[in-house]
């Protein structure tokens, strides 16, 4: 009698949390990250690479699903049906091999606003032969898929900043708004942060170390916070960002 236990580990190494921008240490890696697409023209067709470096074939499938991301960073998800077309939906990458999957956005090309979603590569489990037994470790990754409109700016508005600890965590709470139609990333901001002679310079490539990419949609407000060692008596922190907009073509 065959009996296969599957344990599926889903990995955010894209969107949420501080593994973004990092590559898994997995014997599967998939490269890019994110994809930044627009809703018309060359730039609504993108791709991703799926690298097997293990011993054995890998079957894996692709699903997309659309986020709602809340102030708190949250994050709600609803499935579609009819905004991409991917190629191949699923495929099986031999060992050693690499998988490119196109991505093509075939929804409304006049957006209003961008729209972001996680495109999840999910390994499928491998049929066992008769008799055997086992237990399978499958993992599913995410990539942050974000379409704009064409000629869409994003923006990002420093609203407050204040010293925060979140478990053992000590840094700085700074709550940013979109204001823009397209979306923004809250590390691609160089962050400066100060209370009285203690002061700290952050570059956009240490932030997406620390925060991930910190994706803040059209129209609404993140409360991202920042590990950053603030001094245990700082009663306040100022912050001052330096974003440089980026147009969506």
């Amino acid at each position: 009698m065959t009996r296969v236990f599957v344990k599926r580990a889903r990995l955010a190494v894209a969107g949420f949390c501080a593994l973004a921008g990092l590559a898994p240490a997995y014997a599967v890696n998939v490269q890019p990250l994110s994809l930044e697409m627009v809703s018309i023209g060359t730039s609504s067709r993108s791709s991703i690479q799926v690298v097997n470096d293990g011993a054995a074939p890998m079957p894996v499938e692709i699903v997309i699903k659309k986020l709602d991301i809340g102030e708190d960073g949250k994050t709600t998800s609803s499935p579609v049906s009819d905004e991409f077309l991917v190629f191949p939906p699923q495929a099986v990458v031999p060992a050693g091999a690499t998988q490119s999957f196109r991505v093509q956005w075939i929804g409304a090309p006049d957006l209003k606003k961008s729209q972001t979603y996680m495109l999840s590569v999910n390994q499928l489990p491998v049929k066992m032969k008769p008799g055997e037994s086992g237990v399978q470790m499958v993992f599913d990754f995410g990539v942050i898929v974000s379409v704009a409109p064409a000629g869409a700016q994003s923006a990002l508005k420093l609203l407050s900043s204040e010293a925060a600890t979140q478990g053992e965590k000590r840094g700085a709470a700074i709550t940013v708004e979109n204001p823009g139609a397209m979306y923004s990333y809250f590390s691609d901001a160089k962050l400066i942060l100060e209370s009285g002679s203690w002061r700290k310079v952050i570059s956009p490539g240490e932030l997406r170390q620390l925060v991930g990419y910190g994706v803040v949609m059209p129209g609404k407000k993140r409360r991202i916070l920042v590990p950053a060692d603030v001094p245990g008596g700082a009663g306040k922190v100022s912050a001052t960002l330096d974003y440089k907009p980026k147009i969506a073509k």
